[in-house]
């Protein structure tokens, strides 16, 4: 996420009462939704395996192309 602050303009900000949003779950695997999920968009990671910046930011960048 501070890649994205720094490179761009979004900002991620804490999830107050927000319906749409994403939010980041420990999983075994690393996987997400593709394509428009309405309420929570979830990105699970495994933290031993997908916690490199690409992967993250190929979450991030889905999760918020669906959200737009």
């Amino acid at each position: 996420m501070s890649q994205w602050s720094r490179h761009t303009c979004l900002h991620f900000v804490p999830h107050t009462n927000q319906y749409d949003r994403i939010i980041f779950s420990p999983n075994e695997n690393c996987e997400w939704y593709v394509g428009r999920a309405t309420g929570p968009q979830y990105i699970f990671l495994n933290t031993s395996i997908c916690m490199t910046v690409n992967i993250d930011l190929i979450g991030v960048t889905i999760a918020v192309k669906c959200l737009l």
